[in-house]
């Protein structure tokens, strides 16, 4: 099957500002969907799967990016007003920005959900991890040391256990195919080398998070022409999460009504 890129409306929303939503290294868009319905007033957000082979060869940022702005040109006839990236998604929203610009398009605004991202080659997390993510955003009652010395069955097994009380028919296939997609978006990311956005930017900030304290908390080489920041309340996993998606609604609708 060739990799393609589909996009979906995550809201019933009719505003006319829009924004495209490239998500982590599962690909899912279903945690952005409560989000995108409390800005559905403001803001009309269409999620960006990306869909094929899972063989990390068939899988690159640089290629993700084209296949994801291709899209969006066939179905609007323009390119991305705002993108948002979250995790993987994040370092894919900014390659499509560059390759707007290459095209002749206006520059797209950039919202980063706390993501670190520096110009240059990219330290990618263990797909392992992030699949131990996936598992504890469902209720997963392992530690990383503890799943990570699990056999690969058992960890899909486990994932797919704790992802079934939360998504009905979420089975070991799933599971496995979930993996797959981490596994090759890992191996993207970690031939990935960003370059700086002299775009617009924002980028939203959780407040208890690993991933952008300290040292990691700063952009200023990625977006050289100055950023917007604003920061919501918990941890990485619940910038998109049911209970952290007001405040993350109401940090874009308060960057949104600055444009």
């Amino acid at each position: 099957m060739t990799a393609r890129a589909v996009v979906v409306p995550l809201s019933d929303s009719q505003s006319a500002d829009t924004a495209h939503f490239l998500p982590g290294v599962d690909g899912g868009l279903r945690p952005a969907c409560t989000f995108a319905d409390l800005v559905r007033g403001r803001l009309a957000v269409h999620g960006v799967m990306l869909t094929g082979p899972g063989r990390p060869a068939d899988h690159g940022v640089e290629r993700h990016a084209r296949l994801a702005l291709d899209e969006v040109v066939r179905k609007t006839g323009r390119g991305p007003d705002r993108l948002i990236g979250y995790s993987y998604g994040a370092l894919v929203a900014v390659e499509m920005a560059h390759q707007a610009k290459a095209r002749g398009l206006p520059a797209p605004r950039l919202l980063v959900l706390d993501t670190p991202i520096a110009p240059g080659p990219q330290s990618a997390p263990s797909p392992v991890t992030m699949f131990w993510y996936i598992g504890r955003g469902a209720g997963l009652d392992l530690t990383l040391a503890q799943f990570a010395a699990l056999d690969p069955e058992r960890r899909a097994a486990e994932v797919a256990r704790w992802c079934a009380t939360r998504s009905p028919g979420f089975d070991l296939n799933a599971a496995r195919t979930v993996y797959a997609t981490v596994e090759a978006n890992c191996a993207a990311w970690a031939g990935h080398e960003a370059r700086p956005y002299l775009g617009p930017a924002d980028v939203v900030v959780a407040e208890e998070s690993a991933e952008t304290s300290g040292d990691r908390a700063d952009w200023t080489a990625m977006f050289p022409g100055g950023y917007r920041v604003r920061t919501v309340p918990g941890g990485h996993l619940d910038v998109l999460s049911e209970a952290g998606a007001p405040a993350l609604a109401r940090a874009v609708s308060d960057l949104t009504a600055l444009d």
